[in-house]
């Protein structure tokens, strides 16, 4: 087994991670909150961006302060994954679902080759397409799903940067810009030029 990296100081560290401390020792019993917090927050952004867009497109004003709202999230995401990995896997799977770091340890090279298979899937995907080869029907209808393609990108990324938690923020970051900011109005390509 690949031997694991060295744990950044305070490792998963949260807001809430010295509330209800014991003798100045974090319990951490209440880190939970925190990860559904953010990341319930996220989703139901994700999810209802449409509804959103519309409860809040009224005055200028409003839309910049919307615009604001939809990065605190990934904000504060990158801010204590960065500083403490608090969004690792390893942490959501013990926090959220208290699952033991022993189990994720076990499973996180199938976890990464999953990914990198993906991943590798994705970039042939984009390969094909700009060599005209085509996809088939029930494969370009399982892709349309946007649970799917965040995987497929998250997946992408991760062949690229080696590292689970930037993949997934960067494919979270795309589907922010295109539902949330541009309030799911798109175009064909992004460079229309080229």
């Amino acid at each position: 087994m690949a031997e694991l990296r060295p744990l950044k100081k305070n490792y998963g560290l949260t807001p809430l991670t010295y509330i209800g401390t014991d003798n100045g020792k974090p319990k951490g019993r209440y880190d939970w909150i925190f990860y559904y917090t953010v990341l319930g927050s996220l989703i139901l952004m994700l999810t209802f961006h449409t509804v959103i867009a519309k409860a809040m497109s009224r005055d200028k004003w409003i839309n910049i302060l919307k615009h604001i709202i939809y990065f605190i999230p990934l904000v504060v995401i990158i801010f204590y994954d960065n500083n403490y990995s608090t969004f690792s896997l390893r942490n959501i799977f013990n926090k959220m679902f208290l699952i033991p770091f022993e189990f994720t340890d076990k499973w996180n090279p199938i976890i990464n080759y999953f990914l990198q298979v993906l991943g590798a899937y994705g970039i042939i995907q984009v390969l094909a397409q700009d060599f005209g080869v085509k996809t088939g029907d029930v494969q370009a209808e399982i892709f349309k799903i946007p649970v799917i393609q965040w995987l497929l990108f998250t997946s992408s990324a991760y062949v690229l940067l080696k590292n689970r938690s930037e993949a997934m923020i960067g494919a979270t970051l795309y589907f922010i810009l295109k539902n949330n900011v541009s309030n799911g109005k798109t175009k064909p390509v992004c460079f229309e030029d080229v």
